[in-house]
């Protein structure tokens, strides 16, 4: 793999990301939903209770959405466009390619989930913390995205797959307060692992048997879908 190459890759998929309005207003939506909380006094109603909720909501729609759909919509867009072939012949890599798009991914989360953070009013000594959770709860879904842009032809395909997969790990975390079924099931899903272990931290639990299950159901989740992206590279490769 050659780093200068993944490098120049990386400055065009940002730079793609940015002109991209579907992409980067999609981005955006976890943030602007905080700052309309905050201006509609949602916030101050809550009181002590507000930057929970504000960093909650806002980090899981910003994972589910960000980390699922930059991937797997960029990587179908270079297959619409033709221009991924294009790529392959001027002897660049697939694993080069789906590098540079993974990074702009975590640059591109990382950012909003940064802005969450201090939109929500929370202690800012935990951001170090908070961003490593961030990239551990992520990394499933960037993979799965990438499994997604293998499998997909174009972006209404991706679509097809991106839904299931972002109500799955989306809506038990938003709504695990609802019933003892409800977070249950919660727990078994990625981001509210993560965001359970980020309370571990802020409780001085982090060494303890609830923070290594949260750690464990990161983990799990993040093998699956990288086993599964190991065997559909090999099956199919990146321009199929």
């Amino acid at each position: 793999m050659n780093l200068k190459k993944t490098g120049i890759l990386y400055g065009k998929d940002l730079n793609d990301f940015i002109k991209n309005p579907g992409i980067s207003v999609a981005a955006l939506i976890p943030v602007l939903f905080v700052v309309l909380y905050r201006s509609i006094g949602l916030a101050d109603a809550l009181g002590d209770y507000a930057s929970y909720f504000l960093l909650n909501i806002g980090t899981v729609m910003s994972i589910a959405m960000v980390a699922l759909l930059l991937v797997s919509t960029s990587v179908a867009e270079e297959k619409e466009k033709f221009t991924l072939r294009t790529l392959m012949m001027s002897n660049v890599k697939a694993s080069e390619f789906l590098l540079s798009k993974i990074l702009v991914t975590l640059t591109v989360m990382l950012l909003c989930n940064a802005l969450i953070f201090i939109l929500s009013g929370t202690e800012l000594s935990a951001l170090p913390f908070y961003l490593v959770c961030c990239v551990l709860g992520s990394a499933s879904l960037i993979m799965f995205s990438a499994c997604i842009g293998i499998m997909a032809r174009d972006q209404m395909s991706t679509s097809i797959y991106q839904i299931p997969i972002m109500l799955l790990v989306m809506l038990p975390a938003l709504l695990s307060g609802f019933n003892s079924f409800i977070g249950t099931l919660a727990s078994l899903t990625p981001i509210a692992a993560m965001m359970s272990l980020f309370e571990n931290f802020q409780a001085g639990q982090l060494v303890s048997a609830a923070a290594l299950q949260n750690l464990a159901v990161m983990l799990v989740w993040i093998a699956v879908p990288s086993i599964l992206f190991a065997w559909l590279y090999r099956r199919k490769g990146i321009d199929n």
